[in-house]
C-alpha cells in the first residue's frame, strides 16, 4: 500500500475523479458535520510536508470553509461547505460533493464536475453504534454505474478501527485486493482522522484514539508494508505532532512530520 502522503487540497478533487480503485491515499480533509455528541478538539491549521490547509467555523462550531496553502503561502484552493436545516448539503470547490442522508446519517455522497456532471458515487452502511462498517464507491459513466472499489471495517471493543479489508471490482466480480490491520491504538482524542479521509465524513465516524501503527498486506497473506505512528500531545492531551514512519521490505524507512493546531 503506498503510504499516506497528505498533498494539496487541490489534488483532493483529481484523486476523486482520477478512479476510486487506485490506492492512492485519501486526502485532508476538515469535519463538515455539526459539533458530534463526544466533543472532538476542532483543528485550525493542519501543516504536511508539501502544503498546509486553513479551516474557518461558524460560531455554532459547524466548519465553513477550508482553505490549503503551498508552503510559501501562496492560495490553491478554497473548499466552502453549505448547510440545510442543520445539516451538511453540499460542499462547492468548483465541482460539488452532494451529501444524502437516511435520518441523521449521511448514507450517501455524489460528486459532481464544474460543469454538473454526476461523476463519482459513495454509498455508506453503518452499524448500530453509528460507525461505518461498509463504504461501497461507484463510477458513473453515461449516467450508468460502475463498481470500483468496497471497503468493509471491523471495531474493537473501544470502537476503534481494528481492520480495513479493501475489494477492487474485476471481470464482473469483487476481489480482494488488500486489508490494513491496527493493532494498537493510544488513549488520546483522535482529532485528524476525518481530515484524512475521503469523502468528508464526521468526526469520530471512524476511530476515537489514534492508531499506534498500521500492518498492510496483499490479498494472499504476505505483509507489503507498516507505518508506525509517534504524537506528541500539547497541555490538553491533543495530538499536536504526529511523525509516521512508513517502513517496505527492501526499501529504507521513510518519515513524514505532521504538527496539528488548534
Amino acid at each position: 500500500m503506498n503510504k499516506k502522503i497528505l498533498n494539496s487540497a487541490i489534488m483532493m478533487l483529481g484523486l476523486f475523479l482520477a478512479s476510486s480503485c487506485t490506492k492512492n491515499p485519501e486526502k485532508p480533509v476538515v469535519d463538515p458535520q455539526p459539533q458530534p455528541p463526544v466533543s472532538i478538539p476542532k483543528v485550525s491549521r493542519i501543516e504536511y510536508e508539501s502544503n498546509f490547509v486553513e479551516a474557518t467555523y461558524h460560531t455554532d462550531g459547524r466548519i465553513n470553509t477550508v482553505t490549503s496553502k503551498n508552503p510559501n503561502g501562496q492560495f490553491q484552493q478554497t473548499y466552502t461547505f453549505h448547510y440545510q436545516n442543520g445539516k451538511l448539503n453540499e460542499v462547492e470547490f468548483g465541482g460539488k460533493w452532494k451529501y444524502i442522508y437516511t435520518g441523521e446519517l449521511i448514507t450517501q455522497v455524489q460528486t459532481y464536475t464544474e460543469a454538473g456532471q454526476f461523476r463519482f458515487q459513495t454509498d455508506l452502511t453503518y452499524n448500530s453504534n453509528k460507525k461505518i462498517t461498509e463504504k461501497l464507491e461507484t463510477k458513473i459513466v453515461g449516467g450508468a454505474p460502475y463498481p470500483q472499489m468496497r471497503t468493509l471495517f471491523e471495531y474493537n471493543a473501544e470502537g476503534n478501527v481494528s481492520k480495513k479489508i479493501l475489494f477492487q471490482w474485476v471481470n464482473q466480480g469483487w476481489h480482494k485486493s488488500e486489508e490494513v490491520s491496527y493493532p494498537g491504538y493510544d488513549n488520546h482524542p483522535n482529532t485528524s482522522e476525518h481530515f484524512e479521509s475521503n469523502p468528508y465524513l464526521p468526526a469520530g465516524t471512524f476511530s476515537v484514539n489514534n492508531p499506534i501503527k498500521e500492518i498492510y498486506t496483499d490479498a494472499s497473506g504476505p505483509v507489503t508494508g507498516t507505518a508506525q505512528y509517534e504524537y506528541t500531545y500539547d497541555a490538553s492531551g491533543r495530538p499536536s505532532v504526529r511523525k509516521t514512519t512508513y517502513t517496505y521490505p527492501g526499501l529504507p524507512d521513510e518519515i513524514e512530520v505532521t504538527k496539528l493546531f488548534y
